[in-house]
């Protein structure tokens, strides 16, 4: 019995279901498959190329290999870059790069077709290796982005706010503030003649309550409520 939850428990197992994945094997496939393709246009697109420099004498043969890879290698290069911006969110010159990969494969296309002689199937076939080698480059770029993802740019995090100034100040403790009032109440008798016991005062027909009077003068300094 022991033996039988064992094996249950490794034929359902992560791991085993991560290694024989379908989806993971198709696309390895399909991906080796495409980069087949793109090899052999490659090879039949640079022959034509590489003879045309020659026959036309714009280029020796001891350099004209080099004019198919400008060529050719060109919409690699440029694939592989928009591939690139399009991971890392560049818009903009993923546009540029895809731009520059038609135009490319444009001017391989018109080279090609130069090179083939016998009219228009011969030119027909000639045009195959480039578009062929666009498309199949271009699945395996879309394949790569497909398992890569976007790198979007972080999120600039919000600033906190600080304690306000007063929040910051010392606060006067209940002490203080009783001596505080204790002060201006006798300052309060000595210039309106008022003792200091008492709880108003008439001065020039005017009535002063000290409580009154004291919140105007300290309600700035003490926030503590206190009872004189």
């Amino acid at each position: 019995m022991k033996h039988d939850s064992t094996d249950n428990s490794s034929a359902n197992s992560p791991v085993l279901e991560k290694r024989f994945d379908p989806v993971s094997i198709i696309g390895t496939s399909t991906a080796c498959l495409v980069a087949l393709l793109a090899i052999g246009a490659f090879a039949l697109s640079y022959e034509a190329l590489r003879d045309l420099a020659v026959r036309t004498g714009a280029l020796p043969e001891s350099t004209a290999w080099i004019f198919p890879l400008l060529v050719d290698g060109s919409i690699i290069v440029f694939s592989i870059s928009a591939l690139r911006a399009s991971v890392i969110g560049a818009h903009k010159d993923r546009r540029w790069f895809l731009g520059l990969v038609v135009l490319v494969t444009l001017a391989s296309v018109v080279l090609n077709v130069c090179h083939a002689r016998g009219g228009i199937l011969p030119g027909i076939i000639a045009a195959l290796p480039p578009l062929f080698l666009f498309a199949a480059f271009e699945s395996l770029m879309r394949q790569l982005q497909q398992s890569v993802a976007p790198v979007r740019p972080a999120a600039r995090p919000k600033a906190r706010k600080g304690p306000s100034e007063k929040a910051l100040a010392p606060q006067p403790s209940a002490g203080t503030c009783h001596r505080r009032q204790r002060d201006a109440v006798r300052e309060v008798g000595r210039v309106y003649g008022e003792p200091a016991s008492g709880s108003s005062s008439s001065f020039g027909g005017k009535a002063f309550s000290k409580s009154g009077m004291l919140g105007s003068l300290y309600a700035d300094s003490c926030d503590i409520p206190i009872s004189v």
